[in-house]
């Protein structure tokens, strides 16, 4: 299987690193989430707009190097540089089920077993012939 280089996708302005984008002065992007996403600042500053689209008020954030936006399922976002940003955008992580909330509770089969040792050490030996 051949791999594409994702720089060949972007413009030189674009690239900043590995899976990084640059957004230079004066410079936006509009992006909509399809599933949980979380927007990372490598350098700089951005204006983040995110909203669900509607008409209703978005809110506007400054993201600075380092910062994180967590954005849900479905949600607009607009960035642009304040003046100038390199960001990425990664899936959401998904919650980790517990593994013992997918298992039966050990202690009553433990219980069991203790009553099951405790009666066969009571009960009578057979001589076995």
């Amino acid at each position: 299987m051949d791999r594409i280089d994702s720089s060949a996708l972007m413009f030189t302005s674009q690239q900043c690193g590995s899976a990084v984008w640059t957004l230079a002065a004066g410079r936006s992007i509009t992006l909509k989430t399809v599933a949980p996403t979380v927007l990372k600042v490598s350098s700089g500053r951005v204006w983040a707009t995110a909203g669900d689209g509607s008409d209703q008020t978005s809110d506007d954030l400054v993201l600075s190097a380092g910062e994180e936006l967590a954005l849900p399922a479905g949600q607009t976002l607009v960035i642009e540089g304040w003046p100038s940003a390199c960001f990425e955008m990664a899936l959401a992580a998904l919650p980790v089920r517990r593994q013992e909330a997918a298992m039966p509770p050990l202690w009553p089969a433990l219980k069991a077993l203790g009553a099951w040792w405790s009666a066969s050490a009571r009960a009578p030996q057979r001589a076995w012939r």
